[in-house]
């Protein structure tokens, strides 16, 4: 089992995210999409208080946030795309975090099924 975590600022960006024309043009979202996906964050997804300490320096400022939500949450996993983040998999600061792709989320859920 796990759980989707959130900070309010990440809750923040997506919804700023999602409101923009371009990524509704490009996924296809209308703002009954938009709605439904925040609702459900908001429904079923963990409220985090981000960590202040932040061991290790991203090379994008604004991937801060995710990091300090995901060690705030004492996430086991942060799942991510972001090439920024991908690159701190292997430092130790990161202590139980792991930083990993999807593809490699859903390898490590696969064997729980």
């Amino acid at each position: 089992m796990f759980e989707l975590i959130v900070s309010e600022a990440i809750r923040q960006e997506y919804e700023r995210a999602l409101n923009e024309p371009r990524f509704g043009e490009r996924y296809g979202l209308i703002r009954q999409d938009i709605e439904d996906f925040l609702e459900l964050v908001d429904r079923t997804a963990v409220m985090v208080t981000p960590s202040r300490s932040l061991p290790i320096q991203v090379r994008d400022k604004t991937d801060e946030k995710v990091r300090a939500a995901a060690l705030g949450g004492k996430a086991d996993y942060l799942v991510s795309g972001d090439q920024d983040l991908l690159v701190l998999r292997d430092d130790p600061g990161l202590g139980q975090l792991k930083i990993v792709t999807v593809r490699e989320f859903l390898d490590i859920l696969r064997p729980l099924k």
